[in-house]
């Protein structure tokens, strides 16, 4: 049986090799050679911020001497005793700006004293403004107010419409 099952291999083999043709293609007088490339490509995308400053300067230019001290003095009396005194300042100050101003304040440091004028005092240009006010009312004793002692005065303002206040400082003799 071994026998007839390879015989049967042997003429089925025969056969298909007898059959078997191989294709043949027609000759080409030309032969040309294609070459497929393959390219791969990376794209980076480089963004450049430029950045640009822009500065704007704004110059304000601060009046000098706008508020001028045209007189300043303090006066101070003593109680019949000695012992209890006032002590007032008498000052005169002008507008030399070319807008008005408002006076806000005046401020005795010596004294830790500050008379504030809620409303403001307005002057208006080349307005002089004479006013006396009181640093001490009937106050203890103390040294350093008598006759010829000097202390610095502070006259805060503003000029109309701006957002800043300004000071001019002065020094007054007490008479």
């Amino acid at each position: 049986m071994i026998t007839s099952i390879g015989i049967i291999i042997a003429v089925l083999v025969t056969v298909a090799v007898f059959l078997y043709k191989p294709v043949q293609t027609p000759s080409r007088q030309a032969s040309s050679t294609s070459t497929l490339r393959t390219t791969t490509r990376t794209t980076t995308t480089t963004t450049t911020a430029t950045i640009i400053t822009t500065s704007t300067t704004t110059t304000t230019i601060l009046p000098t001497g706008v508020l001028k001290i045209v007189e300043a003095a303090f006066y101070r009396t003593l109680s019949p005793d000695g012992n209890r005194m006032n002590v007032t300042l008498s000052f005169t100050v002008k507008n030399t700006a070319t807008q008005r101003i408002i006076l806000l304040a005046v401020k005795v440091p010596d004294a830790n004293k500050t008379i504030s004028f809620p409303s403001g005092i307005i002057l208006n240009p080349g307005e002089v403004l004479t006013e006396t006010i009181a640093v001490y009312n009937n106050a203890a004793f103390r040294q350093g107010w008598g006759p010829g002692e000097i202390h610095e005065v502070l006259f805060v303002y503003r000029i109309d419409n701006q957002p800043y206040n300004m000071t001019t400082v002065g020094m007054a003799r007490c008479i």
